[in-house]
């Protein structure tokens, strides 16, 4: 009677029970050996896209590095490393004060460094204060400005009072913000594109290469005059 029953049920099943089983086959047979094929496949294909694209990236990156002038990229570093030096540096800070007030005509009584704790001024760069006092005319005073504004350091004024010493004498008191900012610690993967200056970038870095002059001194040796370049490291990525 039993086995009746299991035939008659097959029987009456039969259209639905087959094509279930073989069904199921199926797809135990997709699960366990189709799939995990077609993932190596797109997995090994995938990986070969994104060699072909790196390696499209590093041809591309070659060429363009190939096209850059060694001159104009060492100069273009210097003056951003002279505007914005990788770290405080006092005596060069000291040195362009000097400078610049002797071509304006500027008397410096002092210069007051801010030795202590940097302020932060966004971006990733920093700044310390100086403060000078100076005698000078107006008219040397008023060039002493322009050239703090044209200066090869990023500087800003941060504060200024004047007295009035005789019609055409002026003494000044003024603070500086001099900036700068370290080398930074991401510079981009090797097989990453190479980045691209604005045209107001390009024009920026033309103005501050514009503004890098290396003053002739004079040697106490030989007397002779030599180009020194401003202090700071060799290799900023170092």
């Amino acid at each position: 009677m039993k086995r009746e029953k299991v035939i008659n049920f097959y029987l009456k099943y039969k259209l639905v029970v087959y094509p279930f089983a073989v069904g199921l086959a199926s797809i135990t047979l997709i699960l366990l050996v189709i799939i995990p094929q077609l993932k190596g496949y797109f997995s090994s294909k995938e990986d070969g896209q994104v060699t072909q694209n790196r390696l499209k990236i590093l041809e591309s990156k070659a060429v363009e590095l190939e096209n850059i002038s060694d001159d104009d990229l060492t100069r273009r570093l210097q003056s951003a490393i002279v505007a914005l030096p990788i770290e405080k540096d006092y005596t060069v800070i000291i040195g362009l004060l000097q400078k610049m007030s002797a071509e304006a005509g500027v008397s410096l009584k002092s210069i007051i460094l801010d030795t202590g704790g940097s302020k932060d001024a966004g971006g990733g760069a920093s700044s310390f204060s100086v403060r000078i006092e100076s005698t000078s005319t107006k008219f040397g005073f008023d060039e002493f400005l322009k050239k703090i504004d044209n200066s090869s350091a990023v500087l800003k004024i941060g504060s200024l009072s004047t007295d009035v010493v005789s019609d055409d004498l002026v003494s000044a008191s003024l603070i500086l913000d001099v900036y700068y900012s370290p080398t930074p610690k991401i510079l981009g993967s090797v097989d990453s594109p190479l980045p691209k200056l604005t045209e107001e970038e390009e024009a920026l870095a033309e103005k501050l290469s514009a503004r890098l002059v290396i003053a002739p001194v004079t040697s106490g040796a030989s007397g002779q005059p030599a180009n020194i370049l401003p202090r700071g490291k060799a290799n900023p990525f170092e």
